[in-house]
């Protein structure tokens, strides 16, 4: 007698999460190895009563396939505010 042992594949769900500046989720998307992640919208910071916010790019670069679970956070370039 010859058994034969049968697997039924299970993907493995990765997270891919952008957040604010601020914490706040921009985006949280479930892949799988290997599909195409895509980055939300630039995102934008509201102007205090010191700086302007201008967006800069993720704090890590953004993987163009998924290879596990990640977490991007949003990175901005001040620029002071003249008064006069």
């Amino acid at each position: 007698m010859t058994i034969n042992a049968t697997y039924k594949p299970t993907y493995i769900n990765y997270t891919v999460v952008f957040k604010n500046w601020d914490g706040t989720v921009l985006s949280a998307q479930t892949y799988h190895y290997g599909d195409s992640v895509t980055a939300p919208a630039d995102p934008t910071r509201a102007a205090d009563n010191t700086y302007t916010y201008a967006f800069a790019g993720w704090d890590k670069v953004v993987t163009s396939k998924c290879d596990g679970n990640k977490e991007y956070t949003a990175i901005y370039t001040s620029t002071f505010i003249e008064y006069t």
